[in-house]
């Protein structure tokens, strides 16, 4: 079966074939993507096989709960050839893979975990994490002390403003 998406990205209820899904597999691509910058591997998750995939997501993410699955309990079944193991923090994984001294803000991994939630309904939104706390430590987008600060808060350009222009 073909499906769309990078096997390294896919969200866990596309590796599991669940026929309900939505714009919540876009935020786990898009936290797969983060997490490869964050740790310097390109991709996360290699396996050539959906199931192996899934295995890979239990050994980082460990054994979801019934509750983190969402639903998806029975079509998970069919794949519990994967062994259960404790979930390494994203923090440690990156220790663990870089060694560097330097670690990025706590705040980064939250939401990396947000958006690496096996349960698709609970996953953060893609609305809810452009206002996440980590971007917040980023920059102050009215900061006065920064030079071409604005003093007030202006309408942010939309992409169809922003093609317009062009």
């Amino acid at each position: 079966m073909n499906r769309a998406g990078t096997r390294g990205f896919r969200a866990p209820e596309v590796l599991l074939r669940n026929p309900i899904q939505t714009y919540a597999v876009d935020v786990w691509s898009a936290g797969s993507i983060l997490l490869s910058i964050v740790l310097r591997r390109y991709p996360i998750f290699r396996g050539a096989t959906d199931e192996i995939m899934l295995a890979e997501l239990v050994a980082l993410l460990g054994m979801p709960t019934l509750k983190q699955l969402g639903g998806m309990e029975l079509i998970f079944e069919g794949h519990r050839r994967v062994h259960p193991t404790e979930p390494m923090t994203l923090r440690d994984l990156y220790v663990k893979l870089n060694g560097d001294a330097y670690v990025w803000p706590e705040e980064l991994f939250d939401l990396l975990s947000q958006c690496l939630d096996w349960n698709a309904s609970t996953r953060i939104t893609a609305e809810k994490a452009l206002d996440h706390p980590f971007f917040h430590t980023l920059y102050t987008p009215h900061d006065p002390s920064l030079p071409n600060s604005p003093t007030a808060s202006p309408s942010p350009p939309t992409v169809a403003n922003a093609v317009a222009d062009c």
